[in-house]
């Protein structure tokens, strides 16, 4: 049995919804199709003159009432806690070309949002496609909101907002078209739904989706990792084959190889399809050698490293100590900038025999020898500088 939707009162749709049994109306085989068209994909060869029922009627609580492989793509209406008699099905209910939308036969059920994706998971480009609804709270005209998703999260800016007059009251489809906004781009699924402004206690349909460039999971491969020594910085620059999947870049130093600590991070660039540049500036490395790697971690939280690059600093030729000889009861060791503290020092006598230590914790660094008799010592750092110092 084909539903009208009626250029009358919105509460005439409801009242000849709940009259009529829509789950023995028309096929219940839905129309399936392998994988969606590259294109603009509409639902006109489906439809012969009578409602395609894809669902039946029943509840679309919890995960939604899924309708799923229709001509390449899986429509799953979402609706209010309990929500009851909702179904997906295909007719022409703006009295132009058949499309698919999800309804309620109950005045007392919220739709929330009808969210299409492909049937075997890939991403696409979204170009446009179009809507309707009907049944709305109040008022014969709303905002309609587009919204593209990736792995179960909506991204950033992928939304388009459009008023949409409900088909009760002669509305007709409105085309949504976001071919401008590359937010877009690598979507895996879309929603339509409301701006929260209002509900939908009718249906919301959709027609026409033009998309392109279907794909898998793009693979992201390294294709260069460098780290070189400019102007007393570390400066890695690496290169990646498509960061598609991919959510943010880690940046791990060490001076030993073993011990790597986070030194900072690059936001990866999600959304871009080809080869993407990235760089990292280390302004604080250790006098020495220095052991830097990445962590890419994906859109499913998985973690990998791209490689370990090795850059060795060589020792300020003005790290020294004063006064040198000492007569008083401490030294100052001048570092030559702060790029040398965090270091460990031990002060040996001559025959190797350890009489002091400590950290340095500024360039200027003073160390009390006030404990240690007269003679020559050394003062020996873990970045292997050993200065030569005599205490009188």
């Amino acid at each position: 049995m084909k539903i009208q939707f009626y250029p009358s009162a919105t509460m005439l749709l409801f009242s000849f919804l709940l009259s009529i049994n829509i789950s023995t109306a028309g096929s219940l085989t839905p129309p399936t199709g392998s994988t969606p068209a590259t294109g603009t994909t509409d639902f006109n060869s489906f439809y012969s003159g009578s409602f395609i029922d894809l669902t039946g009627v029943q509840s679309a609580g919890g995960a939604g009432l899924l309708a799923p492989n229709v001509a390449g793509y899986n429509f799953r209406l979402h609706a209010s806690s309990g929500a009851v008699n909702c179904g997906i099905g295909i007719e022409p209910f703006t009295g132009e070309t058949a499309l698919v939308y999800g309804f309620t036969q109950s005045g007392l059920t919220n739709l929330t949002a009808l969210e299409i994706s492909s049937n075997d998971g890939k991403f696409f480009d979204l170009h446009s496609l179009d809507i309707t609804i009907d049944g709305l709270s109040s008022g014969t005209s709303k905002d309609v909101q587009l919204v593209g998703y990736r792995s179960g999260s909506p991204i950033p800016g992928a939304v388009l907002v459009k008023a949409v007059t409900a088909a009760s009251n002669g509305g007709v489809l409105v085309n949504f078209d976001v071919t401008a906004n590359t937010n877009f781009t690598g979507v895996d699924m879309f929603r339509v739904e409301t701006d929260g402004s209002y509900t939908i206690s009718g249906a919301i349909g959709v027609d026409n989706i033009n998309a392109v460039n279907f794909r898998g999971l793009l693979p992201i491969t390294l294709i260069s990792y460098n780290a070189a020594v400019e102007n007393n910085t570390a400066v890695l620059n690496w290169r990646m084959v498509s960061e598609l999947n991919s959510s943010n870049f880690v940046i791990e130093k060490s001076s030993d190889g073993i011990n790597f600590t986070v030194i900072g991070s690059v936001v990866s660039k999600a959304d871009f399809i080809g080869v993407a540049e990235n760089v990292f500036i280390d302004e604080h490395p250790f006098y020495g050698n220095n052991y830097y790697r990445i962590k890419l971690i994906d859109v499913m939280e998985e973690e990998r490293y791209l490689g370990v690059r090795k850059l060795t600093f060589a020792y300020k030729s003005n790290v020294t100590v004063f006064p040198n000889p000492v007569s008083g009861s401490s030294i100052t060791l001048q570092t030559g900038d702060a790029k040398n503290v965090k270091q460990l020092y031990t002060i040996t006598d001559m025959a190797g025999n350890t009489v002091g230590n400590g950290a340095v914790t500024n360039y200027l660094q003073p160390i009390d020898v006030s404990r240690i008799i007269s003679g020559v010592y050394m003062l020996h750092l873990t970045n292997g500088t050993n200065i030569k110092f005599q205490k009188q």
